[in-house]
């Protein structure tokens, strides 16, 4: 999970509850060798745990997510998730290492208490909740959940705490570019302005 995940959770959010459970965060790594089992198979669970726990500095995983390109970034520093968690104004996230031997809270800023699970890695937990102004906006219909193709492009960010695009009858208005997207027998056009004049030119204005 990375910040631009959980700041699109926030948007998302009316007045729900983000949880997340068991997301791993940054630890030193060595990188020394590339671990001969694969982590989790059945030959790997025969060493000792402490075995498997020294690796973990050392060395680089060797497992099947890894083999099939689904892997669990590791490399979110607790910094970075600090500033991702930081758009909640309500938040109660704990960290632990060493199978939860090791647990602490994880407030605004980083404290001493933290270090042990710093140097040691683990996983991040937590239930976050949106309480803010923008509350006040509660979107209608899933339209009121859509940004702009080319906004999100070129990096613009949307009102905040209303819908990015306005609605009329035969058409979506994006309130920060002006771009409008035409809505054709109940389907939005809801295409990046380059790809929609090469598909569709028939319906360019």
């Amino acid at each position: 999970m990375k910040g631009s995940h959980v700041q699109e959770i926030y948007r998302v959010l009316s007045r729900g509850i983000f949880f997340f459970n068991e997301e791993p965060f940054k630890r030193p790594r060595l990188n020394l060798y590339r671990q001969r089992l694969r982590t989790g198979s059945t030959s790997g669970l025969r060493n000792s745990k402490v075995v498997r726990f020294i690796e973990k500095f050392l060395s680089e995983d060797h497992g099947d997510e890894k083999a099939h390109g689904i892997i669990e970034n590791d490399d979110i520093s607790l910094r970075e998730w600090n500033r991702a968690l930081d758009v909640f104004a309500q938040r109660e996230v704990r960290i632990s290492s060493v199978e939860d031997r090791i647990s602490t809270e994880l407030g605004r800023w980083i404290t001493m208490k933290n270090l042990p699970n710093m140097l040691l890695g683990g996983a991040v937990k937590g239930v976050c909740k949106k309480t803010t102004a923008s509350d006040t906006f509660k979107p209608s219909q899933l339209t009121d959940l859509l940004l702009c193709p080319d906004c999100i492009a070129e990096m613009r960010q949307p009102p905040v705490g209303s819908p990015s695009l306005t609605k009329t009858a035969d058409r979506l208005t994006c309130k920060v570019c002006n771009r409008s997207y035409p809505v054709i027998e109940g389907i939005v056009m809801l295409l990046p302005t380059p790809l929609f004049r090469g598909l569709y030119p028939e319906f360019i204005d």
